[in-house]
C-alpha cells in the first residue's frame, strides 16, 4: 500500500493528500475531491527487448 500521495494544484493553490492507494492500480484524481476513484483498465504486456511483435508494411498501389 502507498502511504500517501500529495498533489499541489497550482491554479487553485490547493494542496491535496490522498491515502489508501494501492500499488499497480490506476486512479482518477479530481481537484478538491476527498477520495481517488479507482479505474478499471485492461492489462497488457510489452514484448521483451529485442522481440518486437511481427508486423508487415504494405505499399499502396495506385
Amino acid at each position: 500500500m502507498i502511504s500517501g500521495v500529495e498533489i499541489f494544484w497550482p491554479t487553485a493553490g490547493l494542496r491535496q493528500t490522498l491515502t489508501g492507494l494501492q500499488v499497480n492500480h490506476a486512479y482518477r484524481i479530481q481537484e478538491g475531491a476527498t477520495n481517488a476513484t479507482e479505474l478499471s483498465l485492461e492489462r497488457f504486456s510489452l514484448a521483451p527487448a529485442g522481440h518486437a511483435p511481427a508486423h508487415q508494411h504494405h505499399a499502396e498501389h495506385k
